[in-house]
Parts: C-alpha cells; structure tokens; sequence
C-alpha cells in the first residue's frame, strides 16, 4: 500500500511528486455527516486519508475530536482514539517524555489541526510536535496537520512555520495534500478562454473564498516504513 498519494504517471522518468489533489466526490458509500470546512476534514477525505496511511487493525489518533476519523476509522476496521492537547503532559513529571498517557498504544497515524491554543509560534508547534511524535506515534508512524488559516478577516500561511517547526521536532517532510471541500462546477466560465474575461470573479466581501485545506504529512525521522 503505497503512502504517497498521487504519484507521477508511470512512464514519464520523473520521480513521484509529494502533492496531490483529494475532490469531494459526487456520490460516495462512505458514512455520511460530517462535510468538510476550513480546518476540518470530511467523511470521505478522513477515509481515503486513513486508508492510505494506516493498515487493517492498526490504531488512528485525533486530537480535534472530529466525528468523521472515527467513522472512517470504523468503516475502514481501524482503531480510532480521541485524546486532547492535555493528554501529551505526562501526569508523573518524573515520567519519560517518550511514553505514551497510560492506556494508550502507539498510533500509526494521528490527525490534529496547526496552529492550535499553545502551539502557535514557531516554538510552541515544535514543542508540541516534539511531544505528539514522543508519546503518541508508532515508529514509522504518521503525523497529519490539516492547516488553518482562517483569521482577523484575512488567510495566514502557516506553511513555512509549520514545516520549519517539524525539521526542529525531529520529523521528516513526507506529502502536501490539498484537500477541496467545494464541489467544483460541471462548467466553469472563468476557466475558459472565450468567457473568462467577461465573467466577474466570485468573491466573498471583496475575497476569494477559501475552498480548500491544506494537510501537511510527517513522519518520524528514521521510522521504519511498514510497506518496506
């Protein structure tokens, strides 16, 4: 089972490229609830998400409580767990940093949103990844930042911080996955040379509207991949 989502098409010499692009579907037997929006992920992308990086059995954490990675957890017969910010600190401040809260296993993927209340400067969000990877990931394992961006009106990029953040962690980049929550239209003048000049832009008090999320992967440094 390949981790990496959209690979470059065989036959072209190039390497795989570690982006890809997730649509919402037109018609889905995935469990159905909870759409996608700014910072959250929806049913059928929590699916192919946890499809892709995990194995039949194996356990997925979320840190944002998001009913869709239960239900695609359960769907897919995966483990699902939900746990918050508070239970990274080690109850005993003489426990190891690297052991997981007591009753917990290792997790092959855990999915949280960045930035979050603590983890919002550069040092905040290494810190707070430094513990994810510590206490709650599996060697090998998998942590999934779906980016917010959304605030005082206006879109911040976080993509720089957050990536610099998780080199200082110890985590390796692995995939950018853009993940469009906005059923694209059937036709779409904007797009086409004969209409695209004389169609006025869609814009939302004077701004694009936001119609994607930004999922950022990373891996522990030195785990070992389950597929090798």
């Amino acid at each position: 089972m390949p981790h990496t989502l959209g690979p470059t098409a065989a036959g072209t010499g190039l390497l795989p490229v570690p982006v890809a692009i997730l649509l919402p579907p037109a018609t889905s037997r995935h469990p159905r609830g909870e759409p996608g929006r700014p910072g959250r992920v929806s049913d059928h992308t929590a699916c192919q998400l946890i499809a892709r990086y995990t194995h039949h059995g194996e356990l997925v954490i979320d840190l944002d409580a998001n009913p869709a990675i239960a239900a695609a957890a359960g769907w897919l017969e995966r483990h699902s767990l939900t746990l918050t910010d508070r239970d990274l600190a080690p109850a005993d401040p003489h426990q190891r940093e690297s052991s997981p809260p007591p009753g917990t296993d290792p997790a092959r993927l855990v999915i949280a949103t960045l930035p979050r209340p603590g983890a919002s400067s550069l040092g905040g969000i290494s810190e707070w990844m430094r513990q994810v990877s510590g206490r709650l990931l599996a060697p090998g394992g998998f942590l999934l930042t779906v980016v917010t961006g959304a605030g005082a009106g206006r879109y911040t990029d976080h993509a720089t911080t957050i990536i610099t953040a998780a080199a200082a962690a110890g985590l390796s980049w692995h995939q950018h996955i853009i993940d469009v929550y906005v059923a694209l239209p059937e036709h779409e003048p904007r797009a086409e040379p004969g209409t695209a000049a004389a169609t006025a832009p869609r814009l939302v008090r004077g701004r694009h509207r936001r119609a994607h999320n930004d999922l950022f992967a990373f891996t522990n440094a030195g785990g070992e991949d389950p597929d090798a």
